[in-house]
């Protein structure tokens, strides 16, 4: 019977291909081939969200078996719990100024049970609370010996309640049992070493954890216990063994699919799904067991499905996934759209094949300290025994039929070995093979045998490069051989899964695939009754089939057999009914208008299957004649030709795949779209300057996108188009209208644009008056006769905003005029002219909006001339150190003074001012010419021309006397000397110096009025020098003359004292004083 079975289990091929991974060094990257089974993504679905104004700081968020979720919050220092439908249960911790339940909670998990673990940073410990909230358990404490912690910042617990926890400041990742005790840790890389247990193994074996971690952030438990360990330093996620043996890595830094940033997070999904929270990229991203990229989820925003700083991320039941969403202070869920995976039904044999596993051979002393060859013979024994079409042999049966023999307890035999065993233990089929262990990879070389024939009818090799996916493989290569005697000795099974949907005179069904190799197809069986007759209707080879061309209505049953490529026909499936559709009223559809120009839009949502078309049908109005509009074969219609705001009535009628239409809809209601509104409330503000201000409201459309702006003078019109308005979002709907008249009426009207370029009607018409400009100044008037200045002064105007006067002036009556001032008060001096200068002036007004008035009236004024040049100066010479001047009195009556100026070597200087014609200009020097003029000065301090110039010179001084001649005549010198010329010499002054010191000063000794002197005073013995000037009768002194000396001798007496008395020299009163001169 095996026999039969060989070419078609040789051609049936087998291929195993596990995760790559090992002790080498690692790489971020995705690994090839396939992965252990496949897993895809459909999509994620956001559901709803949790959000507290509270949660400022999120942190993490986990959910339990039941689908309750835990939200944990640093700010808080609390942990909230919320059921299935986000009520909230409970919170966890308190906070408190000195001390806080958790003062720096990291993350939380859940177990089967519903229990919650907290880990804390600053508590270094990981809090375990039941579900009323009680503390029930703590692990770790600070430290960095096994089951401490430093700074734990995710905690993870897998199925068997074991607990894995992220320990940052050690840079390690702890397991510990469901009783908290420490039984291993993941530590960084290169150099460390952990010894840890594999099941069905001799003993303990060494593994080394390669990649070193820089930044752990979180830990979490996958499918068959991967552990994946995340590290936000290198941007990837590690993979490890249950047994802690480094598997493979992914990642990496970057923004694109299977990139991070900055990894905040890590949990493990349905079907094995990671997904990874990335706090800089604002995204989830979710991968496959073996890391390869599925889908994302994200970006920065507020709307569902974006984030701001992601932090945790946690899965629960039915593909749940809950993320931390701190920026935006909530906590999203979302559901994985992951395909059910089911196996297929087996089919059974008549009789169960026996079969005996022996012990695979460990083929090099690597696989021979693990003890794979005896680790995986058990796996095969385990997986042949869960199979219904196998028998196996009890392993104690084979151990003791080997003692009896002659094979020890080395377990290990060949081909021929294991027929003969075969035999005795009268099996059908037998498998050996033996392990090899190369770099990290492990090769299984696998023997079927038939026992009959001693012929292997099954070679294969398998290379398994992940202890977590070995029984996987083995497992998969049972299911290969079952199937492969299902193929030769049974017809296939029945299929599966069988659903039936009714739709309008047709049945649809669907059913799962069989899982024999040799399939052809399936036959499709119909009957009225649950009980038959039945009748094949049809045969496919695909899981689907539509019967159709049924009757309204109609009950029916169907049931399925599948057919193989030998012609064997499985039994039919139980029977599943259906009934068919008559054609359906659809009712009231939920239509949704679209405006449009000139048309009509409308679409509505679609929910039956089989609709291929649609008729639409329209009216002019409510309950009128319906006519066919058109066809769509989408759920929608556009038709063309309405005028703006025109509103027509629809039917639509469905039609099917089988060719039946439905009942018509519910009449709605569906049009082009109306002209926008016109502005309300639109006014216009008078009275400004030169200005209008308009006004309006706020639209009624919200795509109002310009408003236009109509003016005229007349309220009649015509109008044109002045403006174009964008609404704006800070300011209001207003306008300024610049640049008109004076006082001059005008009229407005507004119409509004939408974004289709539709106008509204325009509004009634508006009117405003601009502001009126200032009167022209009155009472204007210019004071002539000024000194260099004309006065001028008006009335103030009558209006109260007046800011200022413009002052305008010309040389001539009839212009150009130019402005000289601006000033405030009415009046204003014009200064700065010439003498005797004719100006003409006029002035205008300007208020505080700028307005100009009109010119006042033209005035003039005339400066003051200068006074005359005064006449007759005539200068008398000859006067001692003096001129005396006189002159003709000035005609002007406002003379105030006049101005005598001395002219001399070239220089001018004031001699003097005086009210009256006359001056007597004294102090000047003796016998010196002087020129002589006189300006008039009047009151206003103009100053005439100067008069004619005149000259005249002071008095001389005498001559000085010459010929002075002196001579010692006894006790006294006698002086003479030539008279002066002039005629009115009064006297002469006489001056000595005795001795001969040429530096003695001079002193006078006597005057007198002749021509000659006698110094009776002088000394004898000391020689005495004379000098003479002459005196005037103006009582000028002329120079003194050349000198003359004389001594008088000891030995002489004096004959000027008394009779009998000699003369003392030196006495006072010796000499008689000279005569004196007598005065001019």
């Amino acid at each position: 019977m095996l026999v039969r079975m060989k070419n078609r289990l040789l051609g049936a091929g087998v291929g195993i291909a596990l995760l790559a991974a090992g002790c080498s060094t690692p790489q971020f990257h995705l690994l090839p081939g396939p992965p252990a089974y496949p897993v895809t993504l459909r999509g994620v679905v956001y559901q709803r969200e949790l959000s507290d104004p509270a949660w400022k700081s999120l942190v993490d968020a986990a959910a339990d078996a039941a689908g309750n979720i835990c939200v944990l919050d640093a700010s808080t220092h609390k942990a909230y719990l919320f059921d299935a439908e986000g009520r909230p249960i409970l919170s966890i911790g308190e906070k408190r100024f000195w001390s806080s339940t958790f003062p720096r909670p990291s993350a939380v998990a859940t177990d089967r049970a519903g229990r919650l673990y907290i880990s804390d940073s600053r508590n270094r410990s990981i809090c375990i609370h039941d579900q009323t909230g009680t503390l029930a358990a703590k692990i770790g404490g600070k430290g960095s010996a096994p089951g401490r912690f430093r700074d734990p910042v995710g905690v993870a617990v897998d199925d068997a309640g074991r607990v894995y926890a992220a320990d940052r400041g050690n840079n390690r990742v702890q397991r510990f049992d469901a009783d908290g005790t420490f039984i291993g840790q993941i530590v960084s890389g290169p150099k460390a070493v952990d010894k840890i247990d594999i099941s069905r193994t001799s003993g303990p074996i060494r593994f080394v954890a390669w990649p070193r971690f820089t930044r752990i952030e979180d830990v979490a438990v996958g499918v068959d216990g991967l552990i994946y360990v995340l590290d936000s330093g290198t941007r990837a996620v590690h993979a490890y063994t249950p047994q802690q043996a480094y598997l493979f890595s992914f990642g990496g830094r970057g923004k694109g699919p299977g990139r991070f940033e900055k990894p905040s997070g890590i949990a493990v999904g349905a079907m094995g799904i990671v997904c990874v929270s990335d706090e800089k990229n604002n995204a989830v991203q979710f991968f496959d067991p073996q890391g390869r990229f599925l889908a994302a989820v994200g970006g920065r925003g507020k709307g569902r499905g974006q984030f701001r700083e992601p932090q945790g991320v946690g899965t629960g039941p039915n593909g749940l996934v809950c993320v931390a969403d701190r920026g935006n202070r909530r906590v999203q869920i979302f559901s994985l759209a992951v395909p059910r995976v089911e196996e297929a039904p087996v089919a059974r044999l008549e009789k169960p094949l026996r079969i005996a596993v022996f012990d695979f051979k460990n083929n090099n002393p690597p696989a021979r300290e693990r003890g794979y060859g005896e680790t995986i013979s058990e796996m095969f024994i385990t997986a042949f025994a869960r199979r219904p079409n196998f028998e196996v042999v009890e392993r104690k049966q084979i151990r003791k039929l080997l003692d009896e023999l002659y094979f020890g307890q080395s377990g290990a035999v060949d081909e021929e070995t294991t027929k003969k065993l075969g035999r005795v233990l009268g099996v059908d089929v037998a498998l050996a093979g033996g392990v090899s262990f190369f770099g990290g990879a492990i090769e299984v070389d696998l023997r079927l045998l038939d026992v009959e024939t001693g012929k292997v009818i099954l070679p294969d090799a398998l290379k398994v490069v992940a202890e977590a996916r070995l029984r996987e493989a083995v497992e998969r290569e049972v299911r290969r051989i079952e199937g492969a005697y299902l193929i030769q000795f049974h017809a296939p099974a029945p299929p599966a899964g069988l659903a039936t949907t009714g739709g309008v005179r047709e049945a649809s069904l669907s059913w799962r695939p069989n899982a024999e190799p040799d399939l052809k197809g399936y036959r499709i069986h119909r009957a009225e009754a649950e009980g038959g007759p039945y009748a094949v209707v049809g045969e496919t080879e695909k899981t689907d089939w539509i019967d159709r061309g049924l009757a309204d209505g109609a009950a029916l049953f169907y049931r399925l057999t599948a057919v193989d490529t030998d012609g064997r026909e499985s039994p039919p499936c139980a029977a599943a009914p259906v009934r068919t559709r008559g054609r359906p009223a659809i009712g009231e559809l939920r239509v949704r208008r679209q405006t449009a120009v000139g048309a009509s839009s409308f679409s509505w949502a679609e929910e039956e299957e089989g609709v291929v078309g649609y008729a639409i049908y329209r009216a002019a109005s409510p309950g009128g004649e319906y006519v066919r509009a058109g066809e769509s074969r989408t759920p929608g219609f556009f038709e063309k030709g309405l005028a703006n705001g025109e509103t027509r009535y629809y039917r639509v009628v469905k039609r099917y795949r089988n060719g039946l239409e439905s009942e018509p809809s519910v009449e709605f209601a569906a049009g082009a779209k109306p002209p926008p509104s016109p502005p309300a409330g639109f006014c216009a503000q008078g009275g400004l300057a030169r200005r209008v201000r308009l006004e309006w409201g706020p639209p009624k459309e919200k795509d109002i996108r310009e408003y236009r702006i109509h003016r005229s003078g007349s309220e009649s019109g015509p109008y044109r188009e002045i403006a174009s308005v964008k609404p704006g979002w800070l300011t209001g709907p207003s306008h300024t209208d610049t640049g008109l008249e004076d006082d001059t009426a005008y009229y407005y009207t507004i119409e509004a644009i939408d974004a289709d370029k539709l106008s509204s009607a325009m509004t009634a018409p508006v009117k405003a008056v601009t502001k009126r400009a200032p009167s022209a100044p009155r009472g204007l008037a210019a004071e002539g006769g000024r000194a260099r200045r004309v006065p001028l002064v008006w009335d103030r105007n009558p209006e109260a905003d007046i800011a200022a006067y413009r002052v305008f002036v010309s040389e001539s009556g009839d212009g150009p005029f130019r402005q000289i001032a601006e000033t405030a008060p009415p009046s204003f001096v014009h200064a700065g002219l010439g003498d005797r200068t004719v100006r003409f002036y006029r002035v205008r007004a300007v208020d505080r909006d700028g307005l100009l008035s009109g010119f006042s009236e033209t005035v003039s004024a005339a400066t003051r001339p200068l006074p005359s040049r005064p006449q007759g100066l005539k200068a008398e010479s000859g006067l001692p150190r003096s001129v005396r001047l006189v002159w003709a009195p000035n005609p002007e009556p406002d003379i105030a003074r006049y101005t005598v100026r001395r002219l001399r070597r070239g220089a001018s200087s004031v001699a003097g001012e005086v009210r009256t014609p006359g001056y007597t200009d004294s102090g000047l020097e003796d016998g010196v010419p002087y020129r002589y003029e006189v300006c008039a000065v009047d009151v206003e301090g103009l100053v005439s021309p100067p008069s004619e110039q005149v000259e005249a010179a002071t008095k001389p001084r005498p001559s000085a006397p010459v010929n002075l001649n002196a001579e010692a005549r006894g006790d006294l010198i006698a002086l003479s000397w030539t008279p002066s010329p002039e005629p009115d010499i009064a006297g002469y002054e006489i001056y000595r110096r005795s001795g001969w010191n040429p530096l003695a000063g001079e002193e006078k000794v006597g005057r007198v009025s002749g021509t000659s002197f006698e110094d009776r005073t002088a000394a004898a013995g000391t020689s005495c020098t004379y000098r003479v000037s002459a005196i005037d009768a103006a009582g000028l002194v002329s120079d003194r003359s050349d000198a003359a000396s004389a001594t008088i001798r000891s030995d002489e007496g004096s004959g000027w004292g008394l009779p009998g008395v000699p003369w003392e020299r030196g006495a006072r009163g010796d000499a008689p004083e000279p005569a004196p001169v007598p005065a001019e």
